[in-house]
């Protein structure tokens, strides 16, 4: 009988056990699995660079020296954006390249953002970031 109980009692708490762990990998699956059908996910970009162009550019015509601030932020997003990219996709991109050296970036965001007035300074980066060979963002 006490081995009986023994016995009962083990594959009791074995089947609670393996419950738990089998609960715990779905609310894992449906917290971080990406869902099919589904729309990718937005976010609302905040700090300096979340402005418009038209309003970079005001910035830095007021300002001159700004556009460190807003340089820095760009770099910021862009390296975020390369460290969320999948793996193989933008391994070994350089933000930093010999072939666009940091002056010749910043004027890139200046040229693009005088064009296009009417879009976001993150556009303008985004359009820097594949200018430098990226794809993932």
């Amino acid at each position: 009988m006490v081995m009986e109980l023994s016995r009962l009692l083990s594959w009791s708490f074995a089947w609670r056990n393996g419950f738990h762990t089998a609960l715990g990998l779905v609310w894992f699956a449906m917290a971080y699995l990406p869902v099919s059908g589904a729309s990718a996910q937005t976010a609302k970009i905040v700090g300096t660079g979340a402005i418009g162009c038209d309003g970079f550019t005001r910035a830095i015509d007021a300002r001159p020296e700004a556009v460190r601030e807003y340089f820095a932020w760009a770099q910021g997003y862009m390296s975020g954006a390369l460290l969320r990219t999948e793996v193989g996709v933008d391994d070994g991109l350089d933000l930093s390249s010999r072939a666009m050296p940091i002056q010749t970036q910043i004027v890139f965001l200046q040229r693009y953002c005088g064009l296009h007035a009417d879009r976001d300074f993150a556009d303008a980066v985004h359009e820097l970031y594949r200018n430098l060979g990226g794809k993932g963002m």
